[in-house]
């Protein structure tokens, strides 16, 4: 606790396994938690910095409350910090909204007691962070806006295609036909049938 303090030990220790699980300590590891902590921490302060209210709420942000809200109820808290990692990752030079950042900030406060309470306050609020609620989000965000379905010709799975979670079946069979990855297959013949599935599978009869 006095060389790396509690909250990048708290982070390592929720990030070393499975709750029921045996774990060792390894100075490496919690060295690396120091450096996402670190990293995490910077991140959320030039988000502020930079934010933008303009901007709509973000679905990575839903979607990382989600995953850790349900990890930490299933005490998963080493996949709640792999989620944490993932969307730094991913995120890390994107813009928010206030309203995102303060629930990025409420939803690590669980793993990160300290230093969202430090953020808390430097982003102007004037009661601790743990006392608010939990964040909320709209459910709607948690749905991927594209889907990668696997494509059935004759009854065995061809390749893959990605398109938009609502596409119509209209606009399905036209992105199909002219998919590079399956340009071969339809040459010389053409679809008797195509068959869609929405969100699910792609059958084509020739």
């Amino acid at each position: 606790l006095e060389e790396y303090g509690a909250d990048v030990t708290r982070a390592y220790l929720m990030f070393m396994g499975p709750y029921e699980g045996d774990v060792t300590w390894s100075t490496e590891a919690i060295n690396g938690a120091k450096r996402f902590v670190a990293k995490f921490y910077t991140f959320l302060i030039q988000a502020w910095e930079k934010r933008d209210d303009s901007l709509q709420d973000s679905s990575d942000v839903a979607k990382l409350i989600k995953k850790i809200e349900e990890d930490i109820i299933a005490f998963k808290f080493n996949t709640a910090i792999s989620a944490l990692m993932q969307f730094y990752n991913s995120n890390q030079s994107k813009k928010f909204s206030s309203k995102d950042i303060e629930r990025l900030i409420l939803t690590i406060a669980p793993i990160l007691p300290h230093i969202a309470e430090e953020l808390w306050d430097i982003t102007g609020h004037e009661f601790s962070v743990h006392t608010q609620d939990w964040p909320e989000i709209d459910e709607k965000l948690l749905i991927d806006k594209e889907i990668e379905i696997p494509v059935q010709v004759n009854g065995k799975v061809k390749g893959k295609m990605v398109v938009s979670f609502d596409i119509t079946q209209e606009d399905l069979e036209a992105k199909l036909l002219t998919d590079d990855s399956f340009a071969e297959i339809f040459k010389e013949q053409k679809p008797k049938k195509i068959i869609y599935i929405p969100q699910k599978i792609v059958s084509v009869v020739i």
